[in-house]
C-alpha cells in the first residue's frame, strides 16, 4: 500500500490538469490518502461548481482537523 501511495503522489505532480479546482481536489485527496493533517480546503470557497462531494470531502476534512463547526456546516451544504 505504501508502494502504491508514493506511485499515485509522484504521478500526480506529473500531471497537467485542466482547471485548478481538478488540481486542488486531487491534492486534497492525496493528502488525505497519505495520513497529511495539514492538507487545504480553502480551493472549495472558489470553486465555480459545487459538487456535493467536495462538501463531502470538506467533512472529512473537519472531522481529521477536529472542527465540528466546519464538520455541521459542510454536512449540511450536503443537502
Amino acid at each position: 500500500t505504501t508502494e502504491f501511495l508514493r506511485e499515485i503522489t509522484e504521478n500526480f505532480y506529473s500531471q497537467d490538469f485542466s482547471s485548478p479546482t481538478q488540481k486542488a481536489l486531487l491534492s486534497s485527496l492525496i493528502a488525505y490518502l497519505n495520513y497529511r493533517t495539514n492538507w487545504d480546503m480553502d480551493w472549495l470557497k472558489n470553486a465555480p461548481k459545487k459538487l456535493p462531494f467536495y462538501y463531502a470531502l470538506e467533512a472529512v476534512f473537519a472531522k481529521e482537523s477536529k472542527d465540528k463547526k466546519l464538520m455541521v456546516q459542510s454536512f449540511g451544504n450536503l443537502k
